[in-house]
């Protein structure tokens, strides 16, 4: 092993149903694919890691690298994920009366 670590593989829009996550989700709940350690941006280029902590955003853009924990090497290309809230109707029964 060793040099950069390759881009992390994720899906680019990841939906949440809010009914899954009571407590709100946040970016441990990201699925992401990676050879090593997963980190988090708020931008494509800055240098801000977010906590593993922080509360997802509906609509908001994440960034997420890939850094060998043997050699705290971190690859250069960033992944963007949008991420979106879902809410849906709670289901309605219609009685009929004979």
């Amino acid at each position: 092993r060793g040099g950069v670590p390759g881009a992390p593989q994720a899906v680019a829009n990841q939906i949440f149903c809010i009914s899954e996550y009571p407590d709100g989700a946040t970016l441990i709940d990201i699925e992401v694919i990676a050879d090593g350690d997963v980190l988090f941006y708020d931008t494509e280029t800055d240098n801000n890691i977010l906590p593993i902590s922080t509360a997802l955003v509906d609509g908001e853009d994440y960034y997420v690298t890939n850094s060998d924990p043997l050699t705290n090497c971190e690859g250069t290309d960033r992944v963007q994920i949008t991420v979106s809230f879902s809410n849906p109707d709670a289901p309605t029964a219609s009685t009929v009366n004979p």
